[in-house]
Parts: C-alpha cells; structure tokens; sequence
C-alpha cells in the first residue's frame, strides 16, 4: 500500500480459529496509518458483524471466524503539515504599553487535515509582560469560535486547545494583548502549532522578539525667551516620572529687569 508497509503479508489460519499472528502496519515518512479495512463482510467470534471496507482494528481480526480466504489492506495517509506566523503591532514598546499580538495557523498539504489543533507559547523570561486574560479571541476563517476553546494562560506560558480540524483552506487567527511590565532587550516568545495526528513532520513553531524599554525621567524647564522679560515672570517646572503619574509644579519667582 502506498504510504507504508506491514509486517506479515499474509497468513494461514485453520478453521478452528486458533489464535492469528496479524500484522503490523509502519507508514513511511510523512505518512500516518490511518485504519484496516477487509475485502468483505466478517463476522468476530462474539458475534460481532463488520461490515466491508469498515474500519477494523487488528485486534478485532484476530477475532475473526474464517470460513473463506479475506484480504485487509492497511490505509496510510499524508501527515499535515502546520504553519504559524506571530506578529505585535510594533517591536519596541515602554513599560506601561499595551503590546497587541496576533497569532495565524493554517495546515499546508493539499487536501489533508489537521485534526484538533492546539497552540501554546512560551515567553523567554518571567515578569516582563502580563497577558490580558479577557483579550484572548480565537476565530476559523472569521467566524468567532472562543467559546468553543479551552483557553489556559499562565504567567509565563498559554495554551489553546481549538477542538478545530483545518485543512489547507482553513486558517485559525488568535489575537490577545498583554501590558509591558519591565524593561528588557529582547523578549522572545516560542509558538507552536500541533494536532492529533501530527509528527515531529507536522509541527509548526515560530520565533517572535520584542524590546521594551523604560520610559526614563524626563525633565523639562519651560522659561520666558523674551529679551522684554518682566521683573516678575512665571516660570513652570513639568517633573515626569516613568510609570508614575504627572506632577506639575508652578512657581514665581523674581528676575532683575534689564535694558536692551
């Protein structure tokens, strides 16, 4: 069979059933063994009937009452493959920024689908930013299916179990914001993208790096320029401070006057 092989072609058996070898099925690289399926309706010694060309497990034709020659073919087919793309509306931020980030997966083989796709993503270090957990929304080709997600954020880490299949039209978008807490030179987050029937052939991963700086004291003195400056001027100090509120001080104080 195309995709794979299996262990024993074929075998004799008598007709009082006596315990049977089977076979082992191993599909080639880039492939998964999907099922056996038999040339004909059996019947399993408890009396269990099985229809032809109807999924049967190994296990099960063990059972079988032979009465007649029967063929099983093991059905193998192609792995999918995945593919994630990250991407944050800048890649410098200030502590006390919102970061917006946005997630895309899809599944690239023609015609193949990826079966219960999960996304995770681990960030590099611990305390640099604090996901929104109400902001998490996930969405197949546009349609919101957040409600139909199990969605768990930890401090350092995500994961979104979908319960979607996808195949190469399909396309699950996942966008979330989280606050800037401290600075650092690079924050790398890791996402994944796997499924139930993938290998290490299927699994997509993607590298994203962000910086966030802090906002540094910034002092700034506003005087009056004018060479006509009174004996009385106001002159307003603005003291910023990074990450706290505004404080705002107006003082008078007294210049000696002067003649052009």
């Amino acid at each position: 069979t195309a995709g794979g092989s299996v262990s024993n072609a074929s075998e004799n058996v008598f007709a009082d059933n006596k315990a049977k070898e089977g076979s082992v099925p191993t599909p080639s690289k880039g492939y998964e063994f999907i099922k056996w399926t038999a040339d004909q309706d059996v019947t399993l010694t408890d009396g269990t009937n099985i229809a032809k060309d109807q999924a049967i497990t190994m296990d099960q034709i063990k059972q079988i009452v032979v009465t007649k020659n029967i063929s099983f073919t093991a059905h193998f087919g192609v792995l999918p493959k995945l593919s994630i793309m990250k991407s944050a509306d800048k890649t410098e931020y200030k502590v006390g920024d919102t970061i917006n980030y946005v997630l895309t997966v899809g599944q690239t083989v023609k015609n193949v689908e990826a079966r219960n796709v999960v996304i995770t993503d681990q960030l590099s270090d611990a305390n640099i930013i604090k996901y929104d957990e109400n902001s998490f929304k996930v969405s197949l080709n546009d349609n919101d299916i957040t409600s139909q997600a199990d969605i768990v954020v930890r401090e350092n880490d995500f994961e979104i179990k979908t319960h979607q299949n996808i195949d190469d039209k399909d396309n699950i978008v996942v966008t979330y914001s989280a606050a800037a807490l401290n600075p650092i030179e690079k924050l790398v987050n890791t996402a994944k993208a796997t499924c139930e029937n993938s290998k290490a052939e299927a699994i997509a991963e993607t590298k994203f790096t962000i910086s966030i700086i802090a906002d540094a004291p910034n002092t700034g003195l506003m005087t009056n320029n004018s060479e006509d400056a009174s004996v009385e001027t106001d002159i307003n100090f603005n003291l910023i401070i990074a990450g706290a509120a505004v404080a705002v001080f107006f003082t008078t104080v007294y210049l000696p006057s002067y003649q052009k």
